[in-house]
């Protein structure tokens, strides 16, 4: 049972404007600014936190040279991959009350409309920097479907009633729940 305690959640909805993560296991939340600071190395060192329900003394708060918006982009989801990258890397590790989990869902809705949807490219991308976050298991969620946190939790129910069975399953759940 120790090994199903560092098992995490994320629902990670993306906006033009802000980006709120939730953890489903321990509840933290957070409301950030999707601009981030860069050096001179190109690492992210900056994120404005508008809102959480977490103690963050000055995290990510260092002098930078240029800022970055990941998501500023008029017909896809990302414009710079590794930044966004890094973004959800560190709100993962934000959101985190354990040093170490075995394994990590990520829920993304992305809140805003896209010109023709989104394709597989956009989708694989959004996937691929998850899984480099530490996630086993990436769904999107388009903006159609209007996600709010309660629908969120309502979906994050629905996925682990069946957790451990194959994706063509999932897939029937999230059909199911109009997603």
């Amino acid at each position: 049972m120790y090994f199903k305690s560092l098992y995490r959640s994320y629902f990670i909805r993306l906006e033009k404007e802000e980006i709120y993560a939730k953890c489903f296991e321990n509840g933290n939340w957070i409301k950030l600014d999707p601009n981030v600071g860069l050096d001179e190395n190109f690492a992210v060192v900056s994120i404005n936190v508008k809102d959480t329900n977490l103690m963050l003394n000055n995290w990510f708060d260092k002098q930078t040279i240029k800022r970055i918006n990941p998501l500023d982009h008029s017909r896809t989801v990302l414009s710079d991959f590794f930044v966004f990258e890094e973004v959800i890397r560190n709100i993962a590790k934000v959101l985190n009350d354990k040093w170490w989990t075995t394994r990590a869902m990520f829920i993304i809705c992305i809140g805003y409309e896209l010109k023709g949807g989104i394709n597989e490219i956009e989708a694989r991308a959004l996937r691929d920097a998850a899984e480099h976050a530490g996630a086993k298991e990436v769904h999107i969620i388009l903006n159609h479907i209007s996600c709010t946190v309660h629908r969120a939790d309502d979906l994050y129910e629905a996925l682990i009633q069946v957790y451990g069975k194959s994706n063509r399953k999932k897939n029937k759940v999230l059909k199911k729940l109009d997603m």
